[in-house]
């Protein structure tokens, strides 16, 4: 079988899936982007819009797990995890590759009729134990033997070689850290149980301009929209990691400079040490109008365990956007695992504060801990920033007068007792 040949077969399963009443909402996902055969690719990839697939892994399979492969690649693209999940990719490849894959083949064996016109290559990985995961759920287990809502097993071995029984897989990602052998991990035990993390595919980063990658993502997302609109019309269940990338995103920044202007507005005053230019013009002197600074923000970092990576990176800065949105008088910073870890005070120079932040945590969650600390201290600041992964604990409370915001950054289904929440996407 030649490329032209096997880029025929291609064409007959993407017109399986369009076809199918089980996939055919994916149609407008499916479309994105190119889809060819390479004699380049070891097994398949994609840069999270462009599909490719290798000719001597491609030409071993039989139509049926070709159509899989198809879906395989194209739900990476739906689910935006080569983007969302970047800098994770660039140090930890093969453990983040392995989540994703467990959490689209999941999706996969979920299709009504897999096992017969749909299936996977030999080597996919894939567990019942993860059905409805997530993907940082995942690559949390596998990484330190837990969800983050809690659920924990043993982590009896931390790294061995040899795959699961059955995994062929492709040739691993660059990036994996390798065992004390030197060879990358291929299986992690957890409670008695190995999994693999053996990659299928690759995932290919794509250095992109922020305004093409502002556009890559606003056609996923509604194509991904019309997936769901869709399936509705057919009356088709839709797994919960696709419904969640249909949500429109939210410009948390916006709402993060909404939430402070409710502190400042109607605090309006008058310096007669500028004039008001305007009026100028008209040769009038008069005071320039101002609004007060917020006189002291709180924010607080989830520090615990989950918060692992590239979470905790995205909190730190969202600290340094929050500083530089609303400039208050005082900024207190507090990390926070069980208990307060870190309580940082900063005063009018915000110049480095990043730098100067010092994280501690590592340990459970109970952000309860904030509001007792601020009690016993006499803390009263105007309003509470909390940045959390939404991981908490689950008889939480929030005993405070104190306005709060929440900045949740995982947990979609995090509900907060009290304040407003905000998802950060």
């Amino acid at each position: 079988m030649d490329i032209a040949q096997l880029s025929k077969q291609l064409q007959k399963a993407h017109v399986a899936l369009l076809s199918n009443d089980e996939t055919r909402f994916y149609a407008s996902a499916i479309m994105i982007g190119k889809s060819e055969i390479s004699g380049l690719i070891p097994t398949a990839c994609t840069d999270g819009v462009n599909k490719y697939y290798g000719y001597d892994f491609c030409k071993k399979l039989s139509l049926e797990q070709l159509i899989g492969l198809v879906l395989h690649e194209n739900l990476h693209c739906v689910l935006k995890h080569t983007m969302r999940f970047n800098e994770i990719y660039e140090r930890d490849a093969q453990t983040i590759g392995a989540a994703t894959d467990y959490v689209v083949n999941d999706i996969i064996h979920n299709v009504k009729g897999y096992g017969g016109w749909i299936q996977l290559p030999p080597g996919g990985l894939w567990d019942a134990k993860f059905h409805g995961w997530s993907v940082s759920e995942v690559y949390n287990f596998l990484k330190q033997g837990k969800r983050p809502d809690g659920e924990q097993e043993e982590l009896e071995r931390d790294i061995g070689n040899n795959p699961t029984e059955g995994d062929e897989g492709g040739a691993p990602n660059e990036g994996g850290a390798p065992n004390e052998g030197g060879a990358p991990k291929q299986s992690v035990t957890i409670g008695g149980r190995t999994y693999s993390i053996a990659e299928m595919d690759e995932h290919v980063i794509v250095d992109r301009t922020p305004e093409q990658q502002e556009k890559i993502e606003q056609e996923l997302s509604e194509a991904v929209q019309q997936a769901v609109a869709l399936a509705g019309v057919l009356g088709k269940d839709m797994p919960r990691a696709i419904i969640d990338a249909a949500k429109p995103s939210v410009d948390w920044k916006q709402e993060l400079s909404q939430f402070f202007s409710e502190f400042v507005r109607g605090t309006e005053e008058y310096s007669w040490r500028r004039y008001d230019r305007r009026r100028m013009a008209d040769d009038q002197l008069a005071p320039t109008r101002y609004d007060e600074r917020i006189k002291e923000l709180a924010l607080c970092v989830d520090a615990s365990g989950s918060m692992y990576g590239d979470l905790f990176n995205r909190a730190c800065s969202a600290v340094v956007d929050a500083i530089e949105q609303v400039d208050p008088e005082v900024v207190r910073v507090l990390f926070w695992d069980t208990d307060i870890c870190s309580d940082q005070e900063f005063r009018d120079n915000y110049a480095g504060v990043r730098a100067a932040l010092k994280p501690r945590g590592g340990g459970g969650t109970r952000a309860a801990c904030v509001v007792e600390h601020m009690q016993a201290k006499g803390y009263d600041p105007t309003c509470v920033v909390m940045i959390t992964d939404g991981y908490l604990e689950n008889d939480l409370t929030w005993e405070t007068h104190i306005p709060t915001l929440w900045l949740v950054l995982e947990n979609e289904r995090f509900a907060p007792p009290r304040g407003r929440l905000v998802r950060v996407a």
